[in-house]
Parts: structure tokens; C-alpha cells; sequence
């Protein structure tokens, strides 16, 4: 496992950011959480297994695992190998799932440096060393073709901007037939994230509904040319 917390060695340009969205509010997607640290175990099961991960105050969804990272965790089929980008990983659990559950090389980026830290810990707690966990805004750093899947919750109340800017910056990530995997809450924009989906890739597909989100998946069609 590794862990930077500068732009990684493929780095082809400088990251999405999030800067303008940070305000004297303490946020889960703030890069600095104010709050004093207040460390937590919490454990769940998902996927057949129980899983144990260390939380904190200024993390999202510090006391359980959220409904949408469970929607997304169980509508998606993992690749067995390649690359994975777990965007806004918050403390880990999409990437570390996916690392223990498959061959893939997987990469966790979250602007939140507490969440960076609690993601490496949970690796560690969870037996997972195939990972890699930047401190990052988003995936405009890495090169052209990295990845083979893209999954993320993305942070809605950082605004459109922010999450309209990952999905047009995916195709040129991922590899061809490689997919973008998000979760929405119905009534936090998922109509405006699929059509958003649909302008850049040609293509979503609803793979799941449940509790008020929505899984939508796109993908990069073989032949595509990278712009």
C-alpha cells in the first residue's frame, strides 16, 4: 500500500478543485476538517463479508455505512483486474471492498486529508495492500486510458461544477470499455447527473434504485478516440 499526498507518478495536469467550495464551514469535503478528531470503529456487513473501518468527525457518513455507497457497492460488478479510481473515497470503503474482493489495482483520491489518512488505516485494517491512497480533488491528474472502472459518491453539496467536471473528465481516464459507476439521491440531481452522463459518454444506464438514489453507470465505447 501507498500512500502521497502529491500528484501521483502518471501525473499528466493539475486537479480539479475544489478550492472555491471551502468556507469557513467545517464539510466533508472540506481539505482541513476543524473539528477535533474523534476516532471510531464501526463494522458492517456488505457483500457476504464484515467489514470493520475507523471513522472521524469531518468525515461523511462518519457513524455507519451510508445507503449509497451500499446501493453502489452492490448494483456494480467489480473488474477481476485492471484499475480502479475510487473518486472521493472518503475513508475507504469502495476501494478497499473492491481491493479485497478482486486482483485490481485500485487508487482511492479524496480532498479531505483526514479522510486520506482514515482510507490508508482501513486498508491496513481490512488486509488490503493493492491500494493506493492520494490526497487529491479529483481525477485530472492522471494520464489519458488509466483506469477501467471509475466509482464514486460524489460530494453534491459541493455543487454541479465540481461533479459535471469529473463526469466530462472520465472517457479520457478510463480505458476503452472501461465504465463510470456514480450514486445520486433522486431528489439531489441524479436526472441532471445522468443526462450530464449521457452528453460525455453517449450512453447511462440505471443499474439500481433503492431508498431515494439511483446507481448509473456509463461507459466508454470501444473505438472511442481519446480527445
Amino acid at each position: 500500500m501507498l500512500r502521497q499526498d502529491s500528484v501521483p507518478s502518471d501525473s499528466a495536469g493539475p486537479s480539479l478543485n475544489l478550492n472555491e467550495y471551502m468556507t469557513t464551514h467545517d464539510h466533508y469535503y472540506s481539505h482541513h476538517p476543524a473539528s477535533h478528531s474523534q476516532p471510531r470503529i464501526i463494522s458492517f456487513e456488505l457483500l457476504g463479508r464484515r467489514w470493520r473501518f475507523e471513522t472521524d468527525a469531518g468525515v461523511f457518513s462518519r457513524d455507519r455505512l451510508d445507503r449509497g455507497t451500499r446501493l453502489l457497492a452492490e448494483s456494480i460488478a467489480f473488474p477481476q483486474s485492471g484499475r480502479l479510481l475510487d473518486w472521493g473515497c472518503g475513508y475507504g470503503v469502495l476501494g478497499v471492498v473492491a481491493a479485497a474482493q478482486t486482483r485490481l489495482e485500485v487508487c482511492m483520491v479524496d480532498a479531505n486529508q483526514r479522510a486520506v489518512f482514515l482510507a490508508e488505516r482501513n486498508a491496513s485494517l481490512n488486509e488490503v495492500s493493492n491500494v493506493q491512497v492520494l490526497c487529491s480533488d479529483g481525477a485530472a491528474p492522471f494520464r489519458e486510458g488509466s483506469f477501467d472502472m471509475i466509482v464514486s459518491n460524489p460530494p453534491i453539496r459541493a455543487g454541479n461544477r465540481v461533479i459535471f467536471g469529473l463526469i466530462d473528465d472520465a472517457p479520457s481516464k478510463l480505458r476503452e470499455g472501461g465504465q463510470l459507476c456514480l450514486v445520486v439521491q433522486t431528489r439531489q440531481g441524479a436526472a441532471s447527473v445522468a443526462r450530464r452522463m449521457a452528453t460525455a459518454f453517449g450512453n447511462v444506464q440505471t443499474l439500481g434504485r433503492s431508498g431515494g438514489y439511483r446507481v448509473l453507470r456509463s461507459a466508454r465505447k470501444r473505438g472511442d478516440a481519446l480527445e
